[in-house]
């Protein structure tokens, strides 16, 4: 099976970079790097498995096929171009926002 490729967003990558930041100014570098590390290999996993996400249920946004992958306190947002082999990474939010509201901004 040949593997998915992974586009991630700006958005993607601001969030990442900002739930890293804090968890190292609230824990450790090192609990950050560890919190990235396992954030990366399940994105990683993404490449072999693309659809191991829910879809998510939402009905303002329920057109644009977004899957959802629980990554501990983290939601992470994508899409699956199947003709391509593409996985698009929209964003990742911590679990308590209102993830609802954020999305259909974007």
């Amino acid at each position: 099976m040949n593997a998915y490729t992974l586009n991630r967003s700006d958005t993607f990558n601001d969030e990442l970079q900002r739930h890293i930041l804090y968890v190292a100014t609230q824990f450790s570098r090192e609990t950050a790097y560890q919190v990235l590390e396992r954030i990366e290999q399940s994105i990683g996993n993404l490449k072999h498995h693309p659809f191991m996400g829910r879809k998510l249920n939402i009905k303002e946004i329920k057109t644009r096929n977004i899957r959802v992958l629980i990554l501990e306190k983290l939601i992470l947002f994508y899409t699956v171009t199947e003709e391509t082999k593409t996985i698009n990474l929209i964003s990742l939010l911590d679990q308590r926002q209102d993830y609802e509201y954020v999305l259909i901004g974007l």
